[in-house]
């Protein structure tokens, strides 16, 4: 396992000109946006598919019931979401609630098992560390995997990963496996892969949680440039004062079902007072 090492001021200044230069380019897209997020009731159920027999395919049809049902948790119940250019919505609620599975819905990860998902636009998830990643793979071909699964890939080249890399401070081990990476060093080149795309949507579960200290540091005023010239920005997180900081609009999600949208200090005021 390589050891957490942290780059030179020469190598750590080399990135934010790259990034800089990405986020120059975004300045007339943000206004110009047309993406957009929209689910009909829809629902994920996990469990199990359950098949009907032939005599109850033709009960089922006179009775007006699906001729497959399915069985198990439901883990998201009849959410209906719209987010539009501008919004920056923070998803609130208890362990358990659905905050990532929404969040991998949206992303198009999991399908809904009912209802309807429409999205416009590219989108960055950043909802796992490693999702994605092979471990059997040198980063540099990882980070072109990343880009692919993003539907992004027109955009690689050597200098893009030049940039990643020196931002993740893993130049030195661009020709090794991911898996010879400590977890720290994983969550910085997924992070940097993310953070080098120019989505229309920008998904992110807890990602300002992880790596060192240090990379926290210049991972969160990176990424705060990052939201201020992404036409839609999605986040998770148990900080309120992260969600209050960055979003202008949340959501509270309990047992699957959304019950509650609105400005993010009113959402984070229901939410204290009932879960406390």
């Amino acid at each position: 396992m390589a050891e957490n090492q942290d780059g030179d001021d020469s190598v750590n200044n080399m990135a934010p000109t790259a990034f800089e230069r990405l986020m120059a380019q975004r300045d007339t897209e943000v206004h110009t946006s047309t993406a957009s997020v929209n689910l009909d009731k829809a629902d994920v159920i996990f469990g199990q598919h359950v098949y009907r027999t032939v005599k109850g395919v033709l009960v089922g049809m006179l009775r007006g019931t699906p001729k497959e049902t399915v069985t198990g948790r439901k883990v998201l119940d009849a959410v209906d979401l719209r987010v539009s250019p501008g919004d920056r919505l923070g998803i609130v609620g208890h362990n358990g609630s659905g905050k990532t599975t929404l969040l991998k819905v949206i992303a198009g990860i999991l399908p809904p098992v009912h209802g309807r998902r429409n999205v416009v636009g590219t989108i960055a998830p950043v909802i796992a560390q490693g999702l994605g990643f092979e471990p059997d793979l040198p980063l540099r071909l990882n980070i072109k995997l990343g880009l692919a699964y993003a539907n992004r890939l027109a955009e690689h080249s050597r200098d893009l990963e030049d940039a990643i890399l020196d931002f993740a401070e893993l130049t030195e081990f661009a020709d090794a496996q991911f898996q010879t990476l400590s977890s720290g060093m994983q969550a910085r080149l997924t992070f940097a892969t993310s953070l080098f795309q120019t989505p229309d949507i920008l998904i992110l579960d807890e990602v300002f949680a992880t790596g060192d200290a240090h990379f926290v540091r210049k991972s969160q005023a990176a990424m705060m440039e990052h939201i201020e010239r992404t036409p839609i920005v999605i986040l998770v997180s148990h900080s309120a004062g992260l969600i209050s900081e960055v979003c202008n609009r949340s959501i509270l999600l309990d047992h699957g079902r959304l019950i509650e949208d609105g400005p993010t200090d009113q959402i984070l005021d229901i939410y204290a007072k009932r879960y406390g």
